[in-house]
């Protein structure tokens, strides 16, 4: 595995190397080791980028020679971001108009999927389920074939041998 430099200048180079990666989608984690980069160096610059300040010198400013080239990295890696996801929901939407050659059907499953989790239309299509369960004291839970058997039929059931237990 190579070796993390402890101090790297953000190039361009380095911003569209780790741009074509995540553009391709390659977490940024891994991109970043690819490119014998540091994971958490990537993302200081990603968070100096956002707010302004480095966050291991206690919050310092960045100068503005620095933040120009930050911003351009983040905006980078944000587009390589969205390039990527368009590609996902476009090769999605692709599926779903297709013919299964079997069945010849489309399948619905892709469609489903693409408006469960879509950002525009997942409020009113995913189906989210939440149950809360309040007890006190003690449940229990028996078939009502236990409930309503005697002391005779257990004993009886008790006794007999299932299929492949040995």
């Amino acid at each position: 595995m190579p070796t993390m430099p402890t101090r790297l200048s953000l190039t361009k180079a380095v911003g569209d190397q780790l741009a074509a990666a995540v553009a391709q989608g390659v977490p940024i984690q891994t991109a970043a080791r690819a490119a014998s980069i540091a994971p958490e160096t990537v993302y200081t610059w990603l968070h100096a980028a956002r707010d302004g300040r480095w966050p291991q010198s206690h919050g310092s400013p960045i100068k503005p020679q620095h933040a120009t080239r930050l911003a351009r990295f983040a905006q980078q890696i944000a587009t390589a971001q969205a390039v990527w996801e368009a590609q996902q929901v476009a090769a999605i939407v692709q599926d779903a108009a297709a013919y299964n050659e079997k069945t010849g059907l489309r399948d619905w499953r892709a469609r489903a999927w693409l408006l469960n989790n879509h950002p525009a239309t997942r409020a009113t299509y995913r189906q989210e389920h939440q149950k809360l369960l309040t007890v006190e004291g003690t449940v229990h839970h028996e078939h009502s074939l236990v409930q309503s058997a005697d002391d005779t039929s257990l004993e009886q059931w008790a006794a007999l041998e299932l299929p492949g237990a040995g």
